[in-house]
């Protein structure tokens, strides 16, 4: 074999040990590592005071996907950001979240109470999406079926009926919003009301 030809196949080699060493479980963990940490740096630069900062994290915020759990409370206080571009890619981003963290069900519970309209109902939807992990924050939901505007009440309502059967103590509060003039408070509760009667 010449020195050429030698040299090739060193070449191809080494680019061969390279492309499995960055295949590795250990790359795949770094990529992972790596993610939490912008994620979490981009949270919070939601709470700077330069607008375009703001936006700027808010948008690549809304295009992590449903990889979002770490920053759920950061995104649901952002709802309440002065600028609307903000507020709307972190609409974006809470409607890509799939299921947030257990360990952030209390802090929910509270943003459930803010005078904030749409941090309750951001509260009430992801307490919605912890299933039966919410069962904690039942009174709290239906303490919003009363409480709250109209769109926490259905989301809440919603949410009650994600809980399943162990929320039957919410049941005579659905009963009463199932009987709203708001068609759609009524529909949703009627449906929590099955859900939990199972």
């Amino acid at each position: 074999m010449n020195r050429a030809v030698w040299s090739l196949v060193l070449v191809a080699s080494a680019m061969l040990a390279d492309t499995t060493v960055s295949g590795s479980g250990g790359g795949g963990q770094l990529a992972e590592d790596d993610t939490a940490v912008d994620v979490t740096r981009l949270a919070a630069d939601l709470k700077s005071d330069d607008v375009e900062v703001r936006r700027k994290a808010a948008e690549q915020l809304s295009q992590h996907g449903t990889d979002l759990a770490a920053v759920s409370i950061e995104l649901v206080e952002a709802c309440t950001d002065s600028d609307d571009e903000v507020r709307e890619w972190v609409v974006a981003a809470l409607e890509g979240l799939d299921t947030p963290a257990e360990s952030d069900l209390k802090d929910f519970v509270e943003l459930l109470n803010h005078e904030s309209d749409d941090v309750a109902y951001w509260a009430a939807t992801l307490l919605g999406r912890l299933g039966k992990s919410a069962l904690p924050a039942v009174p709290a939901l239906v303490a919003a079926l009363d409480s709250k505007g109209i769109a926490t009440q259905q989301r809440a309502a919603w949410a009650l009926g994600k809980v399943g059967r162990k929320a039957s103590a919410a049941l005579p509060a659905l009963e009463k919003a199932a009987a709203s003039k708001n068609s759609r408070l009524s529909r949703l509760a009627a449906g929590a009301i099955e859900s939990i009667r199972g």
